[in-house]
């Protein structure tokens, strides 16, 4: 993954002034194109045991890897989405 694409991650505000969600709509229908791509995937794969949360590129290529500082960076990051 490169900085720039964690930038623009880091940069979502999935909340309006409110403290509400401001996409509803529009992410209940991200979350049923992912787990639709996702499924497809799983099939694929030979349903990896986590579906529909998985590794899919990982599944795919194992032996690439993010930059340490990305990764730490990106961890960083989920930290604060689950607080």
């Amino acid at each position: 993954m490169s900085t720039a694409m964690l930038d623009r991650l880091a940069a979502i505000r999935w909340t309006n002034m409110q403290g509400h969600n401001a996409h509803v709509a529009s992410m209940s229908r991200l979350m049923i194109e992912y787990l639709r791509r996702a499924s497809l995937w799983a099939e694929m794969l030979g349903g990896p045991p986590k579906w529909p949360s998985f590794d899919i590129a990982g599944a795919l290529a194992p032996e690439v890897q993010p930059e340490p500082a990305t990764a730490l960076d990106l961890a960083a990051l989920d930290a604060l989405d689950h607080e």
